[in-house]
């Protein structure tokens, strides 16, 4: 069942769960019904009872991946933090050490305007992120954000010519 949140009368848009090696579980829950969305977090140690996750900064979120942490690391969720109409707003990841606190720490956009982190992927040396970034015109471009340590995050490559997005963005990390 979904647990109890500022918006527990219905049940969420989106909702997804990530678990350590533990098994310690994390739940993202995404309400969309009206703009802009909000987002809460839940935590289990059984997958059976879930604990709401108070003060986490969900408001005006729209989280669309999760890693949970290798040892040592931290819990990241990533999306955007949303900013007048659907679809614009700051990309962002949130970061957690124990999966109660969290930071929002939002992504460069160069010279572009908005946009959104879609997908998370642990590398040997770090992590990536994967979105997009809308220019003036509403052009979508595919963009992706490197960082060694969850917390300071780089484009990877700023260019806003050539690179058009279409929908969904994934990624993999692999010899192949």
């Amino acid at each position: 069942s979904v647990p109890a949140t500022a918006n527990a009368n219905d049940l969420p848009w989106h909702h997804e769960a990530v678990a350590d090696a533990s098994g310690r579980r994390l739940m993202w829950m995404v309400w969309t019904h009206e703009w802009p969305p909000t987002t809460a977090v839940a935590t289990s140690d059984d997958g059976t009872a879930w604990t709401a996750v108070d003060g986490f900064p969900g408001g005006a979120a729209d989280i669309a991946d999760a890693i949970a942490p290798a040892s040592g690391g931290r819990w990241l969720l990533a999306g955007q933090l949303v900013a007048g109409e659907e679809g614009q707003g700051v990309p962002a990841v949130w970061v957690s050490t124990d999966g109660s606190a969290w930071e929002v720490l939002p992504l460069p956009l160069g010279e572009l305007r908005s946009g959104r982190a879609e997908r998370l992927v642990r590398e040997t040396d770090g992590y990536l992120a994967v979105g997009y970034r809308l220019d003036a015109a509403d052009a979508m471009w595919l963009t992706a954000w490197r960082s060694t340590d969850g917390r300071t995050w780089a484009l990877v490559d700023a260019a806003t010519q050539g690179a058009l997005g279409d929908g969904n963005h994934f990624t993999a990390v692999g010899p192949g």
